[in-house]
């Protein structure tokens, strides 16, 4: 068993704790309490810090994090033709990949631990498996035009196909239809539908 020392402890759910102290045992808390109380085990000191539950972003673009900068004060138009043409300009794979490794190691670095992320490229799903965070990547899909929906629905489907085998407990799937002025009313049916009738959820 590890006892983490600190001078505060947030449990969140309980009072803050003066000097408290967190005991790990095999990967998970044992003990969350006052020094006097606490099991013994090894003593980890962390000195003049606050010791509590990792933070969540409940908004991540992760693959994006390396425009920062690039896309302020644009009006909507401007800034997703921008956003798309730099995309397919300068960005393959590898450097998207980058990009949410860099979005998460600033994140950790802020106490962020837990994420949920939007992605069409699907890399913040490896850069979170990577990262030993957690985290749900919601794959999007695109498709204004109804007509194109089964086309639509077959990409996205092939898509998480590739993905869920290495889903973990810590970092999950989720589908994510863009938005009203690109996903056509036919679409948002049609991956609704598909979601509830996948073998095991994602």
């Amino acid at each position: 068993m590890i006892r983490y020392h600190a001078r505060w402890v947030l449990p969140i759910s309980a009072p803050p704790q003066d000097r408290g102290v967190v005991a790990v045992a095999q990967g998970r808390i044992a003990y969350v309490g006052p020094r006097n109380g606490a099991p013994d085990g090894a003593d980890r000191d962390l000195g003049n810090a606050i010791l509590m539950p990792g933070l969540v972003n409940a908004h991540t673009h992760l693959e994006l994090t390396a425009l920062r900068g690039f896309l302020e004060n644009l009006d909507f138009p401007r800034w997703i033709t921008r956003l798309q043409a730099v995309k397919k300009a300068v960005f393959d794979r590898d450097r998207l990949l980058d990009a949410a490794r860099l979005g998460l190691a600033e994140g950790v670095r802020a106490g962020i631990t837990t994420y949920a992320d939007t992605c069409d490229s699907g890399v913040a799903f490896d850069a979170m498996l990577e990262a030993g965070v957690r985290g749900v990547m919601y794959q999007e899909v695109f498709g204004p035009d109804p007509l194109r929906c089964a086309d639509a629905l077959a990409a996205l489907s092939t898509k998480i196909d590739a993905l869920k085998p290495r889903a973990t407990p810590l970092v999950r799937l989720g589908v994510s239809p863009h938005a009203p002025y690109t996903v056509s009313d036919a679409l948002y049916t049609a991956v609704a539908r598909w979601v509830s009738f996948l073998p095991g959820g994602l």
